[in-house]
């Protein structure tokens, strides 16, 4: 039984598909079954699932994390997190994490972490002992869901939903785009449909920002979805950009 609005990754590794449940469980996609099942994760000594809050992929490692921490896991085994120097499995708690790691997303050459104050870069060295250097990105901003960033893309870049706005971020950089946009959503007026007075009506919300989430189509249409409401703790949005 899983509390409303707990956060879920979703990582792809070597053809399998997993899922987290954060703080709770990792599971993974049966394809013969069309169910998915809970997977055993050799976690290293000290951790538990209790403790991981998401996952995530890059360089065919399956990556998990916990507020503060990166662990990858054996390249032999993507379920083995037992540290070795031999299989690769490792950790590390990067300097430049300012906040609590929300998302990880694989990149083209490493992948990236968000997290509630900034992002960081961590790029692949192809060294088993040492398979990434980290290192924040200048002007990023913080997010505070997993939402708030495009799932991972063959396109170079990811959009992120951050405290320093709308940016499009990569290994290299985050660039502040559509300032149109962050005027609109920080504003919080949104427009409807009133059936009963055939009206457009527009209206303020007063439960503070939108809640929003991205998603970036075909690496051409980059979709924010919003909406001013929740109901019943789950996320239902009814507008789009």
């Amino acid at each position: 039984s899983l509390s409303p609005g707990t956060a879920v990754t979703y990582a792809y590794v070597n053809g399998r598909t997993f899922v987290c449940y954060a703080n709770d469980d990792i599971y993974e996609y049966d394809a013969v079954g069309d169910t998915f099942l809970p997977v055993t994760i050799t976690l290293p000594p000290g951790l538990t699932m209790a403790d991981v809050t998401g996952i995530g992929s890059s360089s065919n490692y399956l990556i998990l994390f916990t507020l503060i921490t990166v662990y990858w896991s054996s390249l032999v085994d993507v379920t083995d997190f037992t540290p070795s120097s031999i299989t690769g499995a490792g950790s590390a708690t990067p300097q430049d994490v300012k906040g609590a790691i929300v998302a990880i997303r694989g990149a083209s050459g490493g992948f990236l972490i968000y997290t509630i104050k900034n992002a960081v870069s961590a790029q692949y060295t192809n060294n088993a002992r040492a398979p990434f250097v980290f290192k924040e990105l200048p002007n990023s901003g913080g997010i505070t869901r997993p939402e708030h960033v495009t799932l991972d893309t063959t396109s170079g870049n990811q959009y992120a939903w951050t405290t320093s706005g709308l940016l499009k971020v990569n290994l290299q950089s985050a660039e502040p785009v559509s300032g149109e946009v962050n005027d609109f959503l920080a504003g919080r007026l949104y427009n409807y449909w009133d059936s009963g007075t055939k009206t457009l009506v527009q209206q303020l919300t007063t439960n503070g920002d939108f809640y929003i989430k991205l998603a970036l189509i075909a690496n051409r249409y980059l979709v924010i979805s919003y909406t001013p409401t929740i109901i019943s703790d789950i996320y239902v949005f009814t507008l789009a950009l």
